[in-house]
């Protein structure tokens, strides 16, 4: 006989869940900045929070508006179609409403991050360029092996 299905339900783990939602609250408030435009300080969650709270004066109102639609259609993505890829969509929705709407002259723009500026002298290979970089004959990692 095992345990009775009550015990069985008391023992189930319950822990995963709230660090996952721990996990999610700290994504979210570190992402804070990004999303608003306020500077947030703060070495700890809480004070991470007060500091966006008392920056709030100088949130960027159309930023904000494209971060709560493309929230808001992740969540409805993850609930009507869970199959698809909501993030990806989301982020390209995103992205191309932003440029088509001209937004960025609202002052939208990618906030996550500094993209480093590429080179114009930037010259990427060809497949000629590649050919003459392999090496000739056996490779020196099988050259002692023989035929097996």
């Amino acid at each position: 006989m095992g345990p009775s299905p009550r015990a069985r339900r008391d023992i189930r783990p319950r822990a995963p869940g709230h660090y996952l939602a721990g996990i999610s609250v700290v994504m979210i408030v570190g992402r804070l900045r990004n999303v608003s435009g306020v500077p947030v300080e703060g070495d700890t969650v809480p004070a991470e929070v007060v500091s966006f709270a008392s920056g709030l004066v100088g949130v960027h109102a159309p930023t904000v508006a494209v971060a709560g639609t493309v929230f808001a259609l992740l969540v409805v993505l993850g609930l009507l179609l869970p199959r698809l890829p909501g993030p990806l969509i989301a982020v390209l929705l995103a992205a191309a409403v932003t440029a088509v709407a001209c937004l960025d002259a609202l002052g939208v723009r990618h906030r996550s991050g500094r993209a480093e500026r590429i080179d114009e002298d930037l010259i990427f290979p060809t497949p000629a360029d590649r050919r003459r970089r392999l090496p000739r004959g056996p490779r020196p990692d099988r050259a002692d092996q023989g035929p097996t």
